[in-house]
């Protein structure tokens, strides 16, 4: 471009629907980004976790001593460690309960940065009703977790071992 010469007139509505941004700022372009790159990391972090890309210990295979059986015996699990298992089965559950929650509440991320650029309120506040529900969930799936016995009754079942 030469001096003198006016730029040419670019639009600003790049959407298929019609909806125009030109209102936007850059620092609200910036906003947006950013919540919307730390969701994606977020995103990914939560779901990468415990893939099953990660190796696990290495397991060896110990020589197997000779056992001579001479009278039946019968074996039987103590109560403490069958309820171990159970508490940890319900554990399990309730942290599958809590990554759909925590993705729920990433989801509304980009939603609340382009209410809040768009000064809508009342979208604003719906965004805060959901993140007030999940927050719920979440603090029942916590008092589930914390208020288990699976820590007490892995303790009784190891010394049962012992």
């Amino acid at each position: 471009m030469t001096r003198g010469q006016q730029r040419p007139h670019v639009p600003t509505n790049h959407r298929s629907d019609g909806e125009d941004w030109s209102h936007m700022t850059k620092k609200n372009w910036i906003v947006l980004s950013i919540a919307t790159i730390g969701a994606l990391i977020i995103g990914v972090g939560i779901g990468g976790a415990g893939s099953a890309s990660t190796p696990g210990p290495a397991v060896t295979e110990a020589a197997k001593p000779a056992v001579t059986v001479t009278a039946e015996a019968e074996a039987s699990v103590p109560q403490a460690c069958l309820d171990a298992f159970a508490d940890a089965e319900a554990i399990f559950s309730v942290a599958a309960d809590f990554a759909t929650s925590a993705g729920e509440a990433i989801t509304l991320i980009p939603e609340a940065a382009a209410a809040g650029m768009n000064y809508d309120a009342d979208e604003l506040d719906r965004i805060t009703a959901d993140l007030d529900g999940i927050t719920s969930d979440i603090n029942s799936q916590n008092d589930a977790i914390t208020s288990s016995t699976y820590a007490e009754n892995r303790d009784v079942c190891l010394a049962a071992a012992e």
